[in-house]
């Protein structure tokens, strides 16, 4: 996420890292001070998940946030977030309930996505872009509520014989006076130039 930020002309000097694989990340969320200094918060696949779910301290923390105007975008396996503080906006697949249960993706090396989100579209000179899922297991949207913004579609393979068909596979909504963007694909290593120019794009939505 730091090298999509800077891509975008974000100063190094602007940005501050919390280790979400370290003990204690969440504590931050429960700290209402802190939250006020920052205007977006990007949560990357690969949270220590032994902090969820939030603590309601930290649940709430980041919802006042985002409600009070902050941002956050959240990739991948850390949809949890979103689930907490958001439940009605996205259905997830599988159980709500059950903690990364909506991690089903199956790999995939190219998979055809179209852009349905007219800025989106032309911001990218394009309608459809390819994305890859070289990784097992990442989470997948089976639906949104009706204020959702659905910015990309793509039919989601939950194992080599499964899919979910046209499904949403980034979105953003608002919530209070903010907004959460959430992508099912994240910068990693073997992203395809496509699937870059898309997080760079989404960098604005914040």
């Amino acid at each position: 996420v730091t090298s999509v930020l800077i891509n975008v002309g974000i100063p190094w000097s602007q940005i501050d890292v919390v280790d979400g694989t370290a003990t204690g990340w969440s504590s931050h969320l429960a700290d209402a001070t802190e939250l006020a200094s920052y205007s977006a918060l990007f949560f990357a696949c690969g949270l220590d998940e032994s902090e969820l779910p939030l603590s309601a301290q930290a649940r709430d923390g980041l919802r006042d946030f985002v409600e009070a105007g902050g941002n956050i975008y959240v990739s991948d396996q850390a949809y949890d977030l979103v689930e907490a503080i958001a439940p009605d906006a996205v259905e997830f697949f599988k159980d709500d309930a059950i903690l990364s249960d909506a991690e089903r993706g199956y790999p995939v090396e190219d998979l055809p996505a179209i852009v349905t989100d007219p800025n989106l579209a032309q911001t990218l000179g394009t309608t459809s872009v390819p994305l890859r899922y070289p990784q097992i297991a990442w989470a997948v949207i089976e639906s949104v509520s009706s204020d959702v913004r659905v910015l990309l579609r793509a039919d989601a393979p939950i194992s080599l014989h499964d899919v979910l068909t046209d499904v949403p596979h980034t979105i953003a909504f608002d919530l209070g006076q903010g907004k959460v963007v959430f992508s099912s694909f994240h910068q990693q290593a073997g992203a395809l130039p496509q699937m870059e120019a898309v997080l760079r794009a989404l960098m604005f939505e914040l």
